[in-house]
Parts: C-alpha cells; structure tokens; sequence
C-alpha cells in the first residue's frame, strides 16, 4: 500500500524492535511494476 501510496517501485520494511518502518524505494535501475499481472498482488496478500 505504501508503494501504491508514494508511486514508488519497491520498498523495505525494517524492524527496529519496537516496531516496524517502512520505507519505500525508488530508483531508475529498478523495473517498472507490470500493473498487468493481477496474480502477483493476489500471492503476495494471501501469503
């Protein structure tokens, strides 16, 4: 969702012991989401 959120490629989620932080990334070198592959989005929820 925050990916969604910020329109950004890929993100990190660091766990700091108390919680948890999430930071998104985004970077020319990374490939572009193909918003084309629903089933990517429906494996990485039910998991």
């Amino acid at each position: 969702m925050a990916c969604g959120l910020f329109h950004s490629k890929n993100y990190y989620c660091a766990n700091y012991g108390k919680g948890t932080l999430v930071v998104t990334v985004d970077d020319n070198k990374i490939p572009n989401i193909d918003k084309n592959k629903l089933e990517k989005v429906l494996t990485s929820f039910l998991n």
